[in-house]
This record gives structure tokens, sequence and C-alpha cells, in this order.
């Protein structure tokens, strides 16, 4: 990130009418944006402000005409979009903060536009707080070393156009579960409680996902970022057994039942005695497992 002892070239650049697009006048606030949060809760955002909140950082600039540092040609950022910029990576954005040990995470600045993420072309200095074993490149890939801490916090900042905003973001350290059940999982048939053949429910459940950082999502309609609930899960991939506790959603069925077991074979995902809940209008009786594929 731009210190104080860059001010006074910057300050020249401009008395003689020329320089990096997207630099700003004297005349303009330098604002420091810090958002974080958990799993699927929210974001937080302080006002702290001023280019030593970052100081003893390490910084990654470059002058290839690209990313931030005097030789950024990219033209400023949208003044509309300014303020909704966060730091997005795969993984990380708003409600998620984690970045996993023995990563490499391609760090980007976005803004939410109809529900999705739309990043954009910016010239922007990534630093890091020091941390042994962390570092951020010029392009903002974000290296995270196999013996960083499970649970340590980084405090990224990408420091857009020299200053005009300083977008911070704190991810946590965490260790990726190994388990054959995650992934994104599509629901074909349901186990009846009386053992009579499986069946094709209505609806079937469009989304069960079970993440790495111990987290699960179900989605019976999946619509842009929506999805019904959510929450953790442990699973013990030597006895199939799963525990899940829901933590929020959008929709929660109130009969749920996440003790049971949780198998993959030949493709298929198959919950025993575990029940994913009612849809919200549903045709098909309750039943006590689920087969996904």
């Amino acid at each position: 990130m731009a210190s104080r002892i860059d001010l006074a070239p910057w300050l020249l650049v401009l008395l003689l009418g020329s320089g990096c697009p997207g630099t700003t006048s004297l005349d303009d606030t330098t604002t420091s944006d810090t958002t974080g949060g958990s799993g699927s809760g929210g974001s937080s955002t302080s006002g702290s402000t001023g280019a030593d909140d970052t100081a003893g950082s390490t910084t990654g600039s470059s002058d290839d005409g690209s990313s931030g540092g005097p030789g950024c040609e990219l033209p400023p950022v949208d003044e509309a979009v300014v303020d909704m910029l966060y730091v997005y990576g795969t993984g990380i954005g708003p409600g998620s903060n984690q970045v996993a040990v023995g990563s490499e995470t391609a760090l980007s600045l976005a803004w939410i536009d109809a529900g999705f993420p739309a990043e954009v072309d910016a010239c922007v200095e990534w630093s890091v707080d020091p941390i042994e074993g962390v570092s951020i490149d010029p392009q903002g890939v974000l290296s995270v070393g196999e013996a960083v801490p499970d649970g340590t916090v980084i405090t990224v900042t990408a420091d857009l156009e020299q200053g005009r905003r300083l977008i911070v973001a704190q991810l946590e350290v965490y260790v990726p579960l190994d388990s054959p059940i995650l992934g994104l999982w599509t629901e074909v048939e349901q186990l009846p409680c009386d053992g009579s053949p499986a069946f094709v429910p209505d609806p079937v459940i469009g989304e069960l996902v079970f993440d790495d950082t111990g987290e699960f999502s179900v989605t019976w309609t999946p619509f842009e970022v929506y999805y019904d609930y959510w929450g953790t899960f442990t699973h013990d991939p030597g006895t199939g057994a799963l525990s899940l506790t829901v933590t929020g959603g959008n929709y929660v069925p109130p009969d749920v039942d996440g003790e049971g077991t949780a198998t993959v074979m030949d493709g298929q995902l198959v919950l025993q005695d575990v029940w994913l809940g009612g849809a919200q209008a549903p045709v098909t009786p309750p039943a006590c497992g689920h087969v996904f594929e």
C-alpha cells in the first residue's frame, strides 16, 4: 500500500498535469473499510481512515500497468460502484471470510450486481499484515503456507488507485476437511421409513452442498445466491456417521433430523436415517433418507 513517503512524487505528477489514471486530488478523503464474518453470517464495517491503518504491512506492487503502483494504466473505477467494492475470491466475499492452509487464492475487487459478484479491473496495490508463511503478490494472489496455524486471521488491504479508497478484508485460516461427501449434490430419490422401494420425490432438493469448511446448505429451488437453510456438519468417513446442525436459513423445515449416516458409492450419496425436511409445498410424504447424485 502507498505510504506517506510516496506523496511527494505523486503531488509532482499532479502539478505536471499527468499521471496514473484514477489518481485523486488532495481534497479527496482516503477511507478504509473492514469486512469480516464467518460461515453464512453477515459482514461488518468500520470507519477507520488514513494510510497509516496498515503500516508495517507486506505489499505487492508492480509497474507492469496491470496492477497497483505508479505504472498502472487502467482507467478509474466508476464512481457509482467505488463504495460498493469488496475483496473477492473463491470462498471470499460478503458473509464468507475463510481461506485454506496450503492454498493460493486469486483476489480481486468486486461488487454485487443483480445478485452476482461483478469483478472490476482496477489499479490496486495489495498488502497483508506480516504473518510468517503468508504473502500476496502484485496481482493479488494470496499464498498461505502449510504451517500457518488454524484460526489465524489475515488482514488484506487493497489500496484502490493510490488512496482513493482502502478496502480491508480479514480472512480466517482453516484446515480443509477431507471427506467423500464434499461437493454439490442433487436429490434423485428418497428412502421410505417402512423399507419399501425408493421413490422420486416431488419436489426434489436441487442443491445439497457440503463444503470443506465444515458447512452445508440445502436448497430445493436454486436461484442466484438464495439458500433455503444452512449450518455445520461433522462426518466420519470410516463409520459414515453424519451430524448436521442447522444455524440459519430463509426456510427451515420444522422436521429436520440431522443424525444418521452418509456414504458414497458408485457416484451416489446416500443419507440414511437423515431427513432434510419437507419442502414448502410437498407433494410426496416425508421419508427417512435421501439419495443424491
